[in-house]
């Protein structure tokens, strides 16, 4: 025999009857009425458990949602608390229930579009803040001059990371086609063959 849920109250939901319905596990279900005036079938475990208090109608939209997801730090920095990709960038559903970058959604949320052809930069440097003021629309170019990736800083500026000049003559290229300094590399070479 089911437990009568009639006239209990879930959340928004009010139980008004029994559903003639079963889950596929084969428990009741019922029909509620919302506050908003629509009636629903609910499964009586979803009720029962609290998974389900609504008939949709009181969800946050999307920006509200965002902005529980945020830790606002000393530094100025508002670190999103979402899920985060394994290379530091935060992902979040946008209203569309689309996968999106936390700190594209952030910006676009405060500034509009992002202008095409350009992508955002972090000026703080951390891959996790979402803070609309470290936020910067800038080329891919510029982006990329701006981080800390030493073999595209080494290929713009033509100076290996320990400060030798690269060109024709101090330069060489690896097997995987990346550049390679003669400079440290005989450096590297000479502290090997140094006798203990």
């Amino acid at each position: 025999m089911v437990k009568s849920l009639i006239n209990k109250k879930f959340g928004y939901l009010t139980v008004i009857k029994q559903s003639s319905e079963y889950s596929k596990n084969r428990t009741a279900k019922w029909d509620c009425l919302c506050d908003c005036g629509n009636i629903i079938t609910v499964d009586g475990s979803w009720l029962n458990a609290g998974r389900k208090i609504d008939c949709g109608c009181h969800r946050l939209n999307a920006s509200e949602r965002f902005n529980k997801k945020i830790n606002k730090q000393p530094n100025g920095c508002w670190l999103y608390t979402g899920a985060i990709k394994p290379d530091g960038y935060g992902v979040f559903s946008d209203e569309n229930r689309k996968n999106v970058y936390a700190h594209r959604f952030s910006y676009m949320m405060t500034f509009g579009e992002i202008p095409s052809g350009l992508v955002i930069d972090h000026k703080c440097r951390n891959r996790a803040c979402v803070n609309p003021e470290h936020l910067e629309a800038v080329t891919q170019l510029e982006n990329l001059l701006r981080g800390k990736n030493e073999h595209f800083v080494a290929h713009v500026t033509k100076i290996c990371k320990r400060g030798h000049p690269q060109n024709e003559t101090t330069t060489t290229f690896r097997c995987d086609g990346r550049r390679q300094c003669k400079i440290c590399q005989s450096i590297r070479r000479a502290a090997i063959k140094k006798p203990l």
